[in-house]
């Protein structure tokens, strides 16, 4: 992990805070700005789950002369949080995190009886809708948090007994949360409805649709044409305005970006793109030279090393490319134990190669570890013409 910022309050207290208290912790909060790295994260949660600190995940800009919680002063987010006072259990909202590739960074309870649970994301998020749809996303999966967490100017009183901690520091990211919170809307409402949910969060939360009624959220390893200025694309005669998060905390990979499409009306505009094709770029035979060029694809199809997630995710990209890839892909997932402890997991590839498909594959340089050492393109299904 690299470093991250959240705005801070480092007084210590054993009991939930009084209003007197609250009142001061809510005019300094702004200005205590700490930096959290992986050298003090264990501390820094320790603070927080059983020394009663105060956090609020986000940070803020310096307007007259002082530092104000709000939207209007926000400068970046990368810790997200919610809170549970009812109806699950700390077993029962992990396990659905499992299901939903959100790993939880930390949880604990909390002086006014409930349960915290906190995610890192894996870059700083600089747009304070983007931040919103995110929170918005965590908590379409979790209907049972509280419904006060959707303000991400929220502060978080300090809590008295750790659950959990996982010192690997996992990370999530938008793409795959987005993906998530549909195949959750999938199974929830079903194939006839979900779609119509999305289309609500996509009004709601101000993210754009794609031509397949999917939020449209892209992962992106090359910037050129993009302006950085005024972040803006045209789609057809309509203007989207396009948020690039770049996230700078994969270890051993090269920065990557999310580019997400905002709605800048009322109703979803969807993107426009280039059509998937009936036919997949390669024939099935092709797979056999993909296994050739591509150390990853051998791990996994081997069992010598079992693939993190996100590499999963990565070379998914690549197989829906080739005729019977995603079946092979699923047939190789199955025979290898992934998910022993969670065998309805298996079936939701089904959504996610639907979910991919028609997209790019995704460049080796943004998942995988063995990027320089194979003779092909940017992804393992382009020959190396250099």
């Amino acid at each position: 992990m690299n470093e991250f910022t959240v705005s801070f309050d480092s007084h210590r207290h054993k009991t939930a805070p009084n209003q007197s208290t609250i009142r001061l912790i809510c005019d300094n909060i702004a200005s205590g700005i700490k930096s959290v790295n992986q050298d003090n994260i264990k501390s820094f949660i320790t603070l927080l789950a059983t020394e009663g600190c105060t956090v609020s995940p986000s940070t803020y800009k310096t307007s007259f002369e002082s530092i104000v919680r709000g939207i209007n002063n926000f400068i970046q987010q990368q810790l997200f949080i919610l809170d549970f006072y009812r109806g699950m259990t700390f077993e029962e909202i992990k396990q659905r995190a499992d299901r939903y590739d959100l790993p939880i960074l930390c949880a604990y309870d909390t002086h006014s009886n409930g349960i915290r649970v906190l995610w890192l994301h894996d870059g700083a998020v600089h747009d304070h809708s983007v931040a919103e749809a995110i929170q918005k996303a965590l908590m379409t999966i979790f209907p049972e948090a509280d419904p006060e967490c959707s303000d991400i100017s929220r502060i978080y009183y300090g809590g008295k007994r750790l659950l959990h901690f996982d010192d690997t520091v996992p990370e999530i990211n938008i793409d795959s949360l987005f993906m998530n919170m549909s195949l959750c809307l999938s199974r929830r409402h079903g194939q006839t409805h979900y779609k119509r949910k999305l289309a609500e969060f996509s009004k709601e939360a101000g993210i754009g649709l794609n031509e397949k009624k999917l939020l449209d959220v892209s992962i992106v390893d090359d910037l050129a044409g993009i302006s950085r200025d005024n972040r803006v694309l045209i789609h057809g005669k309509k203007s989207t305005k396009s948020i690039i998060e770049e996230n700078k905390n994969v270890e051993n990979l090269p920065s990557i970006s999310y580019l997400i499409t905002l709605n800048e009306v009322s109703s979803a505009i969807p993107s426009k793109r280039k059509n998937s094709t009936k036919h997949r770029v390669y024939r099935s035979s092709d797979l056999t030279t993909l296994s050739t060029n591509c150390r990853l694809f051998r791990e996994f199809e081997s069992g010598s090393r079992i693939l993190t997630q996100q590499e999963l995710y990565g070379l998914a990209s690549v197989l829906i490319q080739a005729e019977t890839g995603d079946q092979r892909f699923k047939a190789t997932l199955g025979e290898k134990p992934y998910y022993d402890s969670q065998p309805d997991k298996h079936s939701d590839w089904d959504y996610y190669f639907y979910y991919i498909k028609g997209r790019e594959s995704r460049s080796c340089a943004t998942f995988c570890p063995h990027q320089h050492e194979c003779s092909h393109g940017k992804n393992a299904g382009e020959r190396d013409d250099g």
